[in-house]
């Protein structure tokens, strides 16, 4: 199973990379991503990550970052004012990832959604492959 899984994620990752299907970002998601990014001045790009958390099993994190790590590679978007920074490792699992931004009452927040997600969580934060 864990074979299949594997495979199944290898053959994405070419197929999105062959088509230039980096990351996708929603008309929202790119405005509130270039507002978060005039309030960060001194920024080098924006770090996003998959880990293992939450109850279903992995989460996806941004962060923004000073420096560029040597095993990260940078994805452009809108025009090369949003530089993503993605380890190589990581690279299959979110290259071909569109990000979208909610707004819920005075909350506001990122959905990320991959072909990899399986089943979310009840609150649906965190999702199996």
């Amino acid at each position: 199973m864990i074979l299949n899984i594997k495979k199944l994620i290898k053959n994405i990752y070419k197929y999105e990379k062959k088509k230039k299907k980096y990351i996708k970002l929603t008309k929202s998601s790119r405005k509130e991503i270039l507002k978060l990014i005039k309030k960060k001045n001194k920024y080098k790009g924006i770090r996003i990550r998959i880990k293992k958390n939450g109850c279903a099993g992995y989460k996806y994190f941004l962060k923004f970052s000073k420096n560029i790590k040597k095993k990260e590679k940078i994805f452009f978007c809108n025009k090369k004012k949003i530089k993503f920074l993605i380890k190589k490792k990581q690279q299959p699992y979110i290259l071909g990832i569109k990000i979208d931004s909610i707004k819920k009452g005075l909350n506001k927040y990122f959905i990320f959604k991959h072909k990899i997600q399986k089943n979310f969580c009840g609150c649906k934060t965190s999702f199996s492959i």
